[in-house]
């Protein structure tokens, strides 16, 4: 690989310990996920968290489409 693409690939990519949700949305939206799962799970038994996770998922990927609509 060239200097001039290494350099761009490190300009482009974060390499660290931890994940974070500004860097990784995907992540994001699997924590929400892993939390709406555990407060259905029936020693919490949680369903307004649940029904909060879903409420946020939709928003969040409703703002995602329609940014995507827009920008085509």
């Amino acid at each position: 690989v060239s200097e001039e693409t290494r350099k761009t690939l490190n300009r482009a990519l974060t390499v660290g310990a931890d994940r974070t949700f500004d860097q990784d949305p995907r992540f994001g939206l699997i924590a929400m996920a892993e939390v709406a799962s555990r407060a259905l799970s029936p020693g919490i038994n949680d369903p307004g968290t649940a029904i909060a996770v879903v409420g946020a998922l939709v928003r969040v990927l409703t703002h995602w489409c329609n940014e995507r609509s827009d920008a085509q």
